[in-house]
């Protein structure tokens, strides 16, 4: 299933899914590198997907090791509050 990389049961997800992230009234800020437990989290469901920036992985012994980070919000953020992306 979807959700076995982090040891979440299926239920617990859809249970955390129905009773914060559609219900919750205040805004919520996500973090993380792209993954399809964070697929739900779209436009059509009320958030938004930045990128951030490459982020070193701190696990990670490779100094070129940078993944893109990305954060998830229920709410729009100007994007000049946002990293300027350096090419």
């Amino acid at each position: 299933m979807l959700f076995r990389y982090y040891h979440v049961p299926d239920t617990e997800w859809m249970l955390f899914q129905e009773l914060v992230i559609e219900k919750v009234q205040m805004k919520i800020i996500l973090c993380g590198m792209d993954n399809c437990i964070y697929e739900y989290l779209d436009e059509n469901n009320g958030w938004n997907k930045y990128f951030v920036g490459n982020i070193p992985k701190s696990s990670s012994t490779k100094i070129e090791d940078k993944p893109p980070e990305f954060i998830w919000t229920n709410m729009v953020i100007p994007l000049n509050l946002l990293p300027r992306q350096v090419k």
